[in-house]
C-alpha cells in the first residue's frame, strides 16, 4: 500500500508539471496573439490614413486636370505706376484735430474728477446748497503783508471827520493800501449784511469762530469791530481764545492783563479794557497772560462780563477758539446772541463745517451765517466788484488830472 501510494504521488507530481508546462505555453500563445492584434490595429489605422490621403490626392489630381483645360487670362499693363504727390501718412490736420479733441476731453475729465474729489468749501453756492446755511459775505484773499492788514484798516476807518475827501466813491491808494481798502470794503458789505440780517432779536453780542484753526476768524472779528465802531457805535472786542490769542498782536496793544485775570482773580474787566486811539468807540479786552487754569472758569466769568458789557456797549464781539476739539466755544455760543462762522475758501472741509453747524444747532445757539474768507475771483463773483473799484479809482485820478490841467491853464 505504501508503494502504491508513492507511485500515485509521483504520478500526480508528473501530471502537475505537465499541466504547468501546458499553462505556460498557453500564456505565451495568448501574449503572442495580443501583440499580433495590437500590431494589426496599428497597421489598419495607418492603412486607413494612407487610403484617405490617396483619395484626396486623386481628387486634387482630377481637379487640376479639369482646371488645366480652361484658357489662361491675358494680363496687359495699361500704364506704369506713379509715386504719390502727397504723403498718405501722417495726416497732420486730422492728427491735430484728434489731439485737440482728446485733449479737451481729458481736461474736462480731470476737472470733473478734481471737483468730485475736492471736499473743501470754495464758493457761496456750496455753503448754501450742501450745508444749508446763509453766506453773509465773502472776504478777498490778501496777498503780501497780511500782518499789516488790521493796522491799515484801523487807519483807514479812523480818518477824522474834517479831513478833505475825494469826490470818488473809492479813494486812490498805493500798492500797499489797495489790499486793505479792498478788504475793508468787503468787511463793510459783510457788516451791512450782518446788521440787516433777519434775526429774532437785536444782536448785541456775537461770537466769531471757525471749524478749524488758521481760517482767519480773529482777523474777521477785528475787522467787524472796526467797521461797526467806524459807524459811531461803541464796540467791545474780547479775545476769548485762551489757547492761541492773536488780537492783541494784530492791534499792537499790551497783553499783560486781560480775560485771564478776570477768570482767575476776579479783576474788574473795565480796568483791563484798552481803548484804541484811532477809533475811540472801539475798546479791546485782550486775553492776558495765558493760563490753562482760566479755561475752567472762563464760561461763568464771561457770562457775568457779557451781562454788564451788553448794557454799556452797542455790540460785544467775542473771538473764540475753533469749534471742533475745544469746549469753550460751545459755552460761549450759549451765552451770546449769535454765532458767526468763518470758513477759509479752498481749505475748510465741508464735513468739518457741517459738523460745526450741527453742534451749534444741537445746543440751540443762533447761527448768524457763514463768512467765506480768502475768496478769489475764481471762486466768487468778485470780478465785477474789483472792476468797479478800479474803474472809480481811475475816474478819480482822471478827475484830479483834469483839475490840475485847468489850474495850470488859468495861471
Amino acid at each position: 500500500m505504501q508503494r502504491q501510494i508513492g507511485l500515485g504521488f509521483e504520478e500526480s507530481v508528473q501530471r502537475e508539471s505537465l499541466l504547468d508546462k501546458e499553462l505556460r505555453n498557453t500564456k505565451a500563445e495568448f501574449d503572442r496573439l495580443n501583440a499580433s492584434s495590437f500590431q494589426y490595429k496599428t497597421l489598419k489605422r495607418e492603412a486607413d490614413a494612407d487610403r484617405k490621403l490617396y483619395e484626396e490626392l486623386v481628387a486634387k489630381t482630377k481637379q487640376a486636370t479639369i482646371n488645366a483645360g480652361f484658357p489662361n487670362s491675358a494680363i496687359r499693363i495699361a500704364d506704369l505706376a506713379r509715386p504719390g504727390y502727397a504723403p498718405v501718412s501722417p495726416n497732420i490736420p486730422v492728427n491735430v484735430l484728434l489731439a485737440v479733441t482728446f485733449g479737451l476731453m481729458l481736461a474736462v475729465g480731470i476737472a470733473l474728477l478734481a471737483d468730485a474729489l475736492d471736499s473743501t468749501v470754495r464758493d457761496p453756492e456750496t455753503v448754501s446748497t450742501v450745508l444749508g446755511s446763509d453766506v453773509l459775505g465773502t472776504l478777498p484773499k490778501v496777498r503780501g503783508a497780511a500782518g499789516a492788514l488790521v493796522p491799515a484798516m484801523l487807519r483807514e476807518s479812523g480818518v477824522p471827520t474834517g479831513t478833505p475827501q475825494s469826490r470818488a466813491l473809492m479813494r486812490v491808494a498805493d500798492a500797499a493800501q489797495k489790499p486793505a481798502l479792498s478788504y475793508l470794503e468787503s468787511v463793510k458789505t459783510l457788516h451791512a449784511s450782518l446788521m440787516l440780517a433777519d434775526v429774532e432779536q437785536r444782536v448785541r453780542s456775537m461770537m466769531v469762530t471757525s471749524a478749524a484753526p488758521a481760517e482767519g476768524k480773529s482777523t474777521v472779528a477785528t475787522a467787524i469791530a472796526i467797521s461797526h465802531a467806524a459807524k459811531g457805535k461803541r464796540v467791545l472786542l474780547i479775545d476769548g481764545d485762551l489757547r492761541r490769542p492773536s488780537i492783541a498782536d494784530k492791534l499792537g496793544i499790551s497783553t499783560r492783563q486781560g480775560v485771564v485775570d478776570v477768570c482767575l482773580r476776579g479783576a474788574p474787566w473795565r480796568e483791563l479794557v484798552h481803548p484804541m486811539a484811532e477809533l475811540p468807540n472801539l475798546q479791546v479786552l485782550p486775553t492776558g497772560a495765558c493760563n490753562r487754569r482760566a479755561i475752567d472758569s472762563f464760561a461763568p466769568a464771561l457770562s457775568d462780563l457779557l451781562a454788564e458789557a451788553t448794557v454799556e456797549y452797542d455790540l460785544v464781539i467775542v473771538d473764540s477758539p475753533p469749534l471742533l476739539g475745544f469746549p469753550e466755544p460751545l459755552h460761549v455760543a450759549s451765552l451770546v446772541d449769535g454765532v458767526l462762522l468763518v470758513a477759509l475758501s479752498g481749505s475748510t472741509n465741508r464735513k468739518a463745517l457741517q459738523m460745526a453747524i450741527g453742534q451749534l444747532r444741537r445746543i440751540g445757539a443762533q447761527t448768524l451765517g457763514v463768512v467765506l474768507n480768502g475768496a478769489t475771483r475764481d471762486n466768487q463773483g468778485a470780478y465785477y466788484y474789483h472792476h468797479y473799484s478800479s474803474h472809480y479809482a481811475h475816474g478819480e485820478a482822471s478827475q484830479r488830472f483834469e483839475d490840475e490841467t485847468k489850474e495850470k491853464l488859468a495861471s
